[in-house]
């Protein structure tokens, strides 16, 4: 039976992003949730993880896209706009291709990121990052500075896709990315980063879930039951290995209530549900 850790992101941005995935944290819906640091709602954190216990991975959710940095602006300037704000993903991601992030600001960030969750928590479980900026190098090569210098977990969030079709049936690898560059061109470009990305994970001994789980085309939360059963046949497919699917709840109404129902529930049962903890450090 393949192995499922369903992580929910972006625990922090807001009182109900926070209220959903305590919900389904709670429920055992989830099995994993990282935390933006940066954002007021995330010391909660703390309460949340006494309900749950020490088996529920709860990790860090690198964020450098969206609000404001834990440092102070004028410690990171390549990384704000004049207003204080993180760049836009899409500008994040022009100026580091171009070498205008500075790697000392990118590090001292996720270092102070780190520090808060470690403030809340102590131990955390494992890291991702918001907007998956980690597929691009020099992000991975500061999260593992900053987790050598910290002590902070060897498990990451990893690149390496395994596309589903979205109905269940059996297709072909090629088949099924030749209908993923359709709709994804950036993706065949996105192979080349995310390749020295998996490189620089594994000599730096990172782990990962052997893949980030995703659908061709990707699955509509509505109707939660053709939905639900859409995911039931994928799930059935899976081989025996560890996968990563990750959501985010209270951003979307409809996928929360798919999420919620007794017909993913029952979807759910065609894997085992395990939280990071599942891959070794």
């Amino acid at each position: 039976m393949a192995e499922l850790i369903l992580n929910a992101d972006d625990y922090g941005h807001s009182p109900i992003v926070n209220s959903s995935i305590e919900h389904l944290a709670v429920a055992r819906r989830i099995s994993s949730f990282t935390v933006m640091a940066n954002f007021g709602g995330a010391a909660e954190v703390t309460k949340v993880a006494a309900k749950l216990g020490g088996k529920f991975s709860i990790g860090l959710h690198v964020n450098l896209t969206e609000g404001r940095p834990v440092l102070k602006t004028s410690q990171v300037p390549s990384l704000v706009r004049p207003n204080g704000e993180f760049l836009p993903a899409a500008a994040f991601v022009r100026r580091l291709l171009i070498g205008r992030i500075r790697f000392r600001e990118l590090y001292s960030e996720i270092l102070a990121q780190i520090g808060a969750i470690q403030e809340w928590l102590g131990a955390f479980s494992h890291f991702d990052s918001h907007h998956h900026v980690h597929r691009f190098l020099p992000v991975t090569k500061a999260i593992i500075a900053a987790a050598t210098v910290s002590g902070a977990p060897r498990r990451i969030r990893t690149s390496r896709r395994y596309l589903a079709d979205a109905r269940g049936d059996k297709a072909s690898w090629l088949r099924l990315w030749c209908r993923h560059l359709r709709t994804h061109p950036a993706a065949l470009l996105g192979l080349y980063f995310k390749a020295r990305q998996e490189y620089a994970r594994r000599v730096s001994h990172f782990t990962s879930p052997d893949y980030l789980l995703t659908t061709v085309p990707a699955i509509r939360p509505v109707p939660v039951t053709h939905a639900s059963d859409c995911w039931a046949r994928v799930f059935q497919r899976l081989g025996e290995n560890r996968y990563e699917l990750n959501c985010h709840p209270g951003r979307n109404q409809a996928e929360d209530t798919m999420l919620r129902s007794s017909s993913f529930e029952r979807a759910l049962r065609e894997v085992r549900l395990v939280s990071y903890y599942a891959v070794s450090d």
